[in-house]
């Protein structure tokens, strides 16, 4: 059992095994590839103190971040059984891709009658090219909050000169 001298290595001397670690939460090892919010993952994980991280070739990861473009990385971790896991699913860019993410949220909330706009912030998906009409919208929406900001400012303006000139004039 834990703490029971061990079996003497044949020079006379029984050796006591290490004392226990102390009590405590299990330590998870984990690591975070390149990719795929690899910054937001490694920020949210290190917060948690039960989490430490390892290197990317220690079999005993409890937790592996990696952005898969290769088959033959995803064939190997399957071929391990159940040592491994492999939280992949094989082309489901309808929510893995963040434009794709978005269309299927635009046209979910037009089924149901919802202003996707009052749900998620204004969202261009603009093609390579200032030909794109997705830019001519965005364009035009950041037309509109400059004036808005502009407009805002040219208040402030006006009120604080209206108040220097009431005092000046008091």
């Amino acid at each position: 059992g834990e703490g029971s001298p061990a079996v003497g290595d044949g020079g006379g001397e029984a050796r006591q095994s290490p004392p226990p670690p102390p009590p405590g939460p299990k330590k998870y090892t984990f690591f975070v590839g390149p990719g795929n919010n690899s910054e937001l993952v490694r920020a949210t994980i290190e917060r948690r103190p039960w989490w430490e991280l390892g290197k990317e070739d220690d079999p005993e990861l409890n937790l592996k971040w990696l952005q898969v473009r290769n088959k033959s990385v995803a064939e190997y971790v399957r071929r391990m059984g159940n040592r491994q896991f492999l939280n992949h699913l094989d082309n489901l860019t309808c929510i893995g891709r963040k434009n794709e993410l978005y269309k299927n949220l635009r046209d979910y909330c037009e089924r149901e009658k919802i202003n996707v706009h009052e749900i998620a912030p204004p969202t261009f998906i603009v093609s390579a090219g200032e030909m794109c009409a997705e830019y001519f919208e965005f364009s035009r929406v950041c037309k509109q909050l400059e004036a808005k900001n502009i407009s805002r400012v040219a208040n402030k303006v006006k009120n604080a000169v209206s108040a220097v000139q009431a005092m000046q004039a008091g």
